[in-house]
């Protein structure tokens, strides 16, 4: 025996001896046709039903309690569109798979209702975000709608229901946050989540739950020491900007980490690489002359007049090679023996994951990645020396050893400043 779904159909014996396929009184099936139970109260009831389908199944009379040839045509319709029987199999009465599919149909136009909840997703500056995945679970079901135009998805869920949101589509509809301004709006009532966030709240049928993206934040600090270089951003979802004696790095939530770089300053153009050249290798040794004395020598090379036995196990002779220890060769002639310096390179200020800041301002998470950032932002690492800077001091060095002559040996010289004429020519 078919159990009836709808309040409609059920209690009502000729559909239900038509349902159940019964056998008429008079012999034959049970049916509704136009020579059979035309004019029962059922007619009324299929004919009903016959409307929650389609709205014009019964276009001149409706439901008027009588099975005739609009009925017939209405009923035909039904087993072609709805039950699917061949043309050629159609026959125009009320038989059980026809009962039982308009009971279904019946069933459906009966229950209430339900409104849907509506969740509306918005940046922080009031932006709808538009195509976002949003999830509902009210612990029997799960339902999924994506946000329109205006931002708003309708789920239909039959209780209070868990809200989560698509954290890659959510990415995806946020778009450059870092060229807005810097305050937002006011959230108001509504709920603040991050893309990486949780909703704590819950909202059920016919309610509306706001939900506010917070994908951006600002971090501003006063500079403890004075910024040398440029600063230069790798990497994504970070801007760095200077104001004054503070400075400002702007971060949107994203996948990765960025890495403020600070470019030493060169004072002149350099060319992409530095030549490779061997280093210089100062003499060590020095030809006795004959105004030398041993005190005189061994105050220039070693700043102590009585230290000539340092220099020599035996008086002094003219014409001899002394060797010169490794400290009596001067600052400034060493200085030329050093490699050319590398091509510049930035300094790592600091590295920073957005969603980390994101999650320590706005979700209650680790406060550390925040406090790290504030303390390396205040302190930025001191520049590079100029490379040019460097390069000069070497070319002076060499300068001075070649000014000494042949037969001077590296004491008699001294440093060659860049302003006394072409002593440097040919370097």
């Amino acid at each position: 025996m078919i159990e009836f779904q709808s309040a409609l159909f059920q209690g009502d014996a000729l559909l239900q001896a038509i349902a159940d396929d019964q056998p008429a009184p008079g012999g034959g099936l049970t049916r509704i046709s136009q020579t059979q139970n035309a004019n029962d109260p059922a007619v009324l009831k299929v004919q009903l039903a016959l409307l929650d389908w389609r709205a014009d199944a019964l276009p001149v009379h409706g439901a008027d309690g009588s099975f005739g040839g609009e009925g017939a045509r209405a009923v035909h319709r039904f087993k072609a569109e709805e039950l699917g029987v061949p043309e050629g199999e159609i026959v125009d009465d009320v038989g059980p798979l026809t009962v039982q599919r308009l009971d279904a149909i019946r069933a459906d136009a009966e229950t209430p209702a339900v409104p849907a909840l509506t969740v509306v997703v918005l940046n922080q500056f009031g932006d709808p975000l538009v195509g976002v995945g949003v999830t509902a679970d009210d612990g029997l079901a799960e339902t999924f709608s994506n946000t329109d135009e205006a931002g708003a998805a309708f789920l239909a869920v039959g209780a209070a229901a868990q809200i989560t949101l698509d954290r890659s589509s959510v990415l995806l509809a946020l778009g450059d946050l870092l060229d807005r301004p810097v305050h937002g709006l006011d959230p108001g009532a509504a709920i603040v989540v991050t893309p990486s966030g949780t909703i704590v709240a819950t909202a059920g049928p016919g309610e509306q739950m706001d939900l506010v993206v917070a994908a951006r934040v600002d971090v501003v600090v006063d500079l403890l020491t004075a910024l040398e270089g440029t600063p230069r951003v790798e990497g994504i979802g970070a801007r760095l900007t200077t104001e004054g004696e503070s400075v400002r790095v702007a971060l949107q939530a994203g996948d990765g980490a960025a890495a403020v770089l600070l470019d030493p300053v060169v004072s002149v153009d350099l060319p992409l690489e530095l030549p490779s050249l061997a280093p210089f290798i100062p003499p060590d040794a020095y030809v006795v002359q004959p105004a030398d004395t041993g005190e005189g020598l061994a105050e220039r090379f070693l700043d102590d007049p009585s230290a000539f036995a340092d220099l020599s196990d035996h008086p002094l002779v003219v014409g001899e090679t002394l060797v010169l220890p490794g400290e009596a060769v001067p600052g400034w002639v060493a200085l030329a023996a050093e490699p050319l310096p590398d091509p510049p390179s930035a300094a790592t200020w600091f590295s920073v994951v957005a969603d980390d800041i994101l999650s320590a301002v706005f979700d209650r998470g680790d406060p550390a990645p925040l406090h790290n950032l504030i303390i390396a932002m205040q302190s930025p690492p001191p520049a590079m020396a100029d490379p040019v800077d460097v390069v000069i001091a070497r070319v002076q060095g060499l300068g001075a050893f070649v000014a000494l002559g042949a037969g001077a040996g590296v004491a008699e010289g001294r440093p060659v400043d860049a302003s006394e004429g072409d002593e440097l020519g040919g370097l």
